[in-house]
């Protein structure tokens, strides 16, 4: 018998009340095994390298960057770096220590329930293109895809200020313990020195989890949560990915839902 599914309100200051942690909705999974745990990292991993992609949710990060003002000033930091790169390899004008300064505290200012909220609203609204009779029927509704797209929001809004954004989605950490702070001491600079060596670190422990998985498997479910992608978002239809696989329909349907099975570990759900 499943574990019984928490139905979180759609509002996460409500999560909140009720003791549930943005950490906890991304990272508590009722895993039996290790082996599950890594199928559904790695799972998830592969539909965020789509779905941060997705149009919906380009437009989610340019209404928060708006929104925080963290667009505004990354932009302004990014073009005064390059100017003083263009004036000397170790000039640091004061004009740049001022917009560190001031995106730093723009990050640290930063609210994420109403961020998770628009993210919930946006899950719950998004629908397949492909369903047709149950096109009302939200299909992406795990309260940890909200986190994490609040959480590469985060990501992105950093890196943002050395690259240009249009280039970059940063994958949030999937190591699933920890999340980067800021601290209220540190120089933009060491903030952005350790936010290297965080995201490095998380890489490391993801690859040190998702490493023991045998390779065979491990394309499997990289095949299978492209497909879910490929399908549920994208609006493909499942006969051509059968005919693209030369398998039969209901070996699509198959993969698919056992994809739905580990995205479901989490114990929490929108539904």
């Amino acid at each position: 018998m499943e574990p019984e599914k928490v139905t979180l309100p759609h509002d996460c200051a409500a999560w909140r009340a009720a003791g549930h942690t943005l950490e906890s909705v991304r990272s508590r999974l009722d895993a039996t095994t290790m082996g599950d745990v890594r199928r559904h990292l790695l799972a998830r991993r592969t539909f965020l390298e789509g779905f941060l992609y997705h149009p919906g949710v380009g437009k989610l990060f340019t209404v928060w960057g708006k929104r925080t003002g963290l667009a505004a000033v990354a932009t302004a930091l990014r073009q005064q770096i390059a100017k003083d790169v263009q004036s000397g390899p170790q000039t640091v004008s004061r004009r740049t220590r001022h917009l560190a300064d001031s995106f730093k505290g723009h990050y640290e200012a930063l609210d994420p329930v109403p961020l998770v909220n628009d993210a919930i609203a946006f899950l719950l609204g998004f629908r397949s293109p492909r369903r047709g009779p149950r096109a009302d029927e939200p299909v992406l509704v795990w309260p940890w895809l909200a986190v994490d797209l609040v959480a590469s929001f985060q990501m992105h809004a950093l890196a943002t200020t050395w690259e240009r954004p249009a280039t970059i989605r940063f994958l949030p950490p999937l190591a699933l313990e920890g999340s980067f702070q800021s601290h209220p001491d540190e120089s933009f600079p060491a903030m952005i020195a350790r936010l290297n060596r965080f995201y490095d670190s998380q890489w490391h422990r993801y690859h040190r989890v998702c490493g023991k998985m045998p390779p065979q498997i491990a394309a499997a479910i990289v095949k299978h949560a492209r497909w879910f992608y490929r399908i549920e978002v994208g609006g493909e239809p499942l006969t051509g990915i059968a005919k693209e696989e030369g398998c039969k329909l209901q070996v699509v349907e198959q993969r698919l839902d056992a994809i739905r099975r580990l995205f479901g570990l989490s114990p929490y759900s929108l539904r």
